[in-house]
């Protein structure tokens, strides 16, 4: 089995939009491990680094990239931006969420480590979504693309990459 991402990038309408909300996963992972203490802060690089590839190789490769047309009406579909724009939000949380049971919990060094841990592969994650808002004309996206970076600790990628790497 596998599967063709090809009937999503029509970029027309919510369906467009749906299977990149699976980019929020790790975020929302991260904090419900944070919250959960104990092994569960350990979660988000379990899933990304064990359980995601395992599927990988289950579902086997999709190779399908949009076209350019494909691509051109997947930016202006709204939702798909909207996706983008949760992201930072998710972000946002995910750090807070840290912070604050950090700061109110008494936790082992154990849970401090896979908190830690956790929070960086998260943001690590969503280097794609930020890739997309730096890209995006608008002020309001660039602007949410370059936060999202400084929360990352990489807040260089955003002009090392328009103006190095498209240069």
């Amino acid at each position: 089995f596998q599967f063709n991402a090809g009937p999503f990038y029509s970029g027309d309408g919510i369906v467009s939009a749906l299977p990149f909300l699976l980019g929020l996963v790790p975020a929302a992972l991260t904090v419900l491990g944070t919250v959960w203490g104990g092994s569960w802060t350990f979660i988000t690089p379990v899933v990304g680094y064990v359980l995601v590839p395992i599927v990988d190789l289950v579902l086997g490769e999709d190779s399908y990239n949009a076209t350019e047309e494909e691509e051109a009406k997947l930016k202006k579909n709204v939702y798909f931006r909207v996706v983008t724009w949760l992201y930072v939000l998710a972000l946002t949380a995910t750090l807070l969420t840290a912070l604050y049971v950090i700061k109110e919990q008494d936790l082992s060094s154990f849970e401090l480590l896979g908190i830690t841990i956790s929070v960086g592969v998260s943001g690590g994650f969503g280097i794609g979504c930020v890739h997309e808002l730096i890209h995006r004309p608008s002020a309001f996206e660039l602007g949410l693309g370059i936060y999202s970076t400084v929360l990352a600790n990489y807040s260089h990628f955003w002009i090392e990459h328009l103006w190095g790497h498209h240069k």
